[in-house]
């Protein structure tokens, strides 16, 4: 038995997959049926154009949405290994320091990292318009963030560790630029395009092929609109799992990249 809570949330991603689109394609596939039973229109149409033409491209650009939600996890993830190292190496690398200001170095280091992962997330979900100040933002961070690992040295870290850590600082910046790439570069637009063109287009102009169930195949009229019912609610329930996955940064749907960066920073220290 699903639980109440369980429900409610199945109902809503229902809704996320279904959405207002399919109701509105459904009414006019399902007219258009009518229209051509009315008016005699039977046209033999090849289902393989809906293979072929539409499912394919679809499956096409979610699985492509797919991927790259799973590398820009991958980035995610060498982001916070390669803060915690740093934060690591300011702790433990650095043995003859006095304990107060090596808690306050210390201190200095996770307040810049809980800064740099705020910043990105920010840029992540900013819009076009301001998102050119966020990545000032986390450009500052990150400079912040090698000046830190450059003051190693006077702290007493030895020259080949301090190498170590901007090393690691390397790695972090191509894991920062390979996950604004991400949310800046999607599946392509006109492929995107397409795909709804025809989602949106074939259920309706497939009316005549309908039709054909009722004035050849001698089928109940309720058979002959399920047919449109069904290959709108398939075709455009695609097309929104598409939406959805395209932007793993937006918090609009259940797969998301959920960032949570005080239970990072909690788990750090």
């Amino acid at each position: 038995m699903i639980k109440h809570d369980s429900f409610w949330q199945f109902m809503k991603n229902v809704k996320l997959v279904l959405g207002m689109n399919t109701v509105v394609v459904t009414t006019l596939a399902i007219i258009s049926t009518y229209l051509c039973i009315y008016w005699n229109i039977n046209i033999d149409f090849p289902l393989t154009v809906i293979t072929i033409a539409v499912v394919f491209p679809i499956v096409f650009t979610i699985w492509s949405a797919y991927k790259r939600r799973e590398v820009a996890l991958s980035h995610y993830g060498m982001i916070k290994t390669i803060c915690r190292s740093i934060y690591f190496a300011s702790r433990d690398w650095i043995v003859d320091e006095d304990s107060k200001q090596a808690q306050e170095n210390n201190e200095m280091i996770l307040s810049i990292i809980k800064k740099l992962l705020n910043t990105t997330n920010d840029m992540l979900q900013a819009d076009p318009t301001n998102r050119l100040d966020k990545e000032k933002s986390c450009y500052k961070t990150i400079d912040n963030l090698s000046r830190a690992i450059n003051s190693f040295r006077w702290r007493g870290m030895a020259w080949w560790e301090v190498s170590r850590a901007n090393a690691h600082l390397s790695k972090l910046i191509a894991a920062f630029e390979n996950l604004k790439h991400i949310s800046q570069y999607r599946t392509p637009v006109t492929l995107r395009t397409y795909s709804k063109l025809f989602t949106y287009t074939l259920p309706i102009v497939y009316g005549p092929y309908f039709a054909i169930i009722i004035t050849e195949q001698e089928t109940h009229y309720s058979y002959a609109f399920a047919m449109p019912l069904l290959f709108s609610v398939v075709l455009i329930s695609l097309a929104n799992i598409q939406t959805q996955m395209e932007n793993p940064f937006d918090k609009d749907g259940e797969d998301d990249i959920r960032i949570n960066i005080d239970k990072f920073m909690k788990n750090l220290n």
